[in-house]
């Protein structure tokens, strides 16, 4: 939490402008889907066009290249290494893969965010109870 002494972040301001939003609409349940922005719509519009017509792709393992860029831009991000970053279709997909990857044993503990989506909570409660582990929810707290 910031003290009054902290300078406050800068705002980022409107975005609206780079998502296919029609005017009236405010979309807020992000949560469980949330709109694509047009760069990644028109990204994915391209490369549909590209996979309707294989034989016309010049370079079929640019999709890989593809692939392994963003995960290299990703880690240099958040300061990580290329291979620590898994892409994967949705977050609940990730965790699934991690859940079933990891080795839980019967009085252990998972740690999550309280406020976690179902969708990502749910692989971590079915493995503590196939397991006999516990979850912990830890609220957020109430200052932030």
């Amino acid at each position: 939490m910031l003290s009054t002494d902290q300078a406050r972040p800068e705002t980022l301001g409107c975005q609206r402008e780079k998502f296919y939003i029609p005017a009236g609409v405010t979309y807020l349940n992000c949560a469980a889907m949330c709109p694509l922005p047009r760069a990644s719509y028109d990204a994915g519009v391209r490369r549909l066009a590209a996979r309707a017509r294989p034989w016309s792709i010049k370079h079929p393992e640019a999709e890989h290249e593809d692939a392994a860029g963003a995960r290299h831009r990703f880690a240099r991000l958040i300061g990580a290494r290329p291979e620590d970053i898994a892409i994967v279709a949705a977050s609940s997909y990730g965790v699934a893969i991690a859940a079933t990857n990891l080795s839980i044993g019967s009085g252990q503990t998972i740690v999550m965010p309280g406020a976690q989506h179902q969708s990502n909570a749910l692989h971590w409660d079915v493995l503590a109870r196939e397991a006999g582990a516990a979850v912990l929810r830890v609220p957020r707290p109430a200052r932030g």
